[in-house]
């Protein structure tokens, strides 16, 4: 699909046997980097369970060209934000998966990606699903979390009013627009994303939305060990087939 100048990619993953399964879309973590038709263990588990699943190689992602990666400089919840709905819009549109049950998932990157969907467009999805996201842009980036170089590619930090304006497509801001039930999952040694990403995000949320947060002892941001895992999934597949089951 073409939007607003460019040509997105993407991958739709349908369980067998399933006639117009619900919708996970499922952003990748980077932002500067790709989705590929790979094995993805994550992935075919949704699958398995009976989900369908998106994954749009949004504009800011790597390996189509110089051009398409810096597109995505600065936008952080604009127009890389944008590609996702609108993929999503395109693959309903096909008739293949369910018109009225959607759930976005995502880890890191992704899980911004998520949170921010969940006050954007409150009436999209049935639920919500962020895996060490961030929750407030501007902390970030004024604290100096270990996002590497990656910073310099979401505000000109010597620029105040940019920075400012970070509150605007940052969660922890609009937890009164937010409808859907989300689930906050962090390791409390993420390197990568601070768990207070998570944790003040839910503080904030507890007593205005349904959100549930879960906090993996010694879970880092990749959650590599197999009690992390089994954490992760556990949750997960309790959420999901609340919303989006019945």
């Amino acid at each position: 699909m073409h939007q607003m100048g460019k040509k997105l990619t993407g991958y739709l993953t349908i369980p067998n046997g399933v006639k117009q399964p619900p919708l996970i879309v499922y952003p990748h973590g980077g932002p500067h980097a790709r989705d590929y038709k790979y094995f993805d263990p994550q992935l075919q588990y949704f699958v398995s369970m009976g989900y369908a699943v998106l994954q749009v190689n949004f504009r800011g992602s790597a390996g189509f060209g110089n051009d398409f990666e810096t597109a995505g400089y600065f936008q952080w919840g604009k127009r890389m934000q944008q590609d996702v709905y609108d993929a999503m819009d395109w693959v309903i549109g096909t008739n293949r998966v369910s018109r009225d049950k959607a759930c976005i998932v995502g880890g890191s990157y992704g899980g911004y990606v998520a949170l921010t969907a969940s006050f954007q467009q409150p009436e999209r999805f049935d639920c919500v699903v962020s895996i060490a996201g961030l929750s407030d842009l501007k902390t970030m980036v004024m604290n100096g979390d270990n996002f590497g170089f990656y910073t310099g590619h979401i505000v000109d930090v010597t620029n105040e009013e940019a920075v400012e304006k970070l509150d605007e497509v940052s969660a922890i801001n609009y937890i009164d627009k937010i409808t859907a039930p989300i689930l906050l999952i962090h390791g409390n040694k993420d390197t990568r994303v601070d768990y207070n990403q998570s944790e003040s995000f839910y503080d904030e949320a507890k007593r205005k939305i349904d959100v549930k947060y879960v906090e993996i002892k010694n879970g880092t941001h990749f959650f590599d060990d197999n009690e992390s895992q089994q954490t992760l999934y556990r949750e997960m597949t309790v959420f999901l087939e609340t919303h989006l089951k019945h």
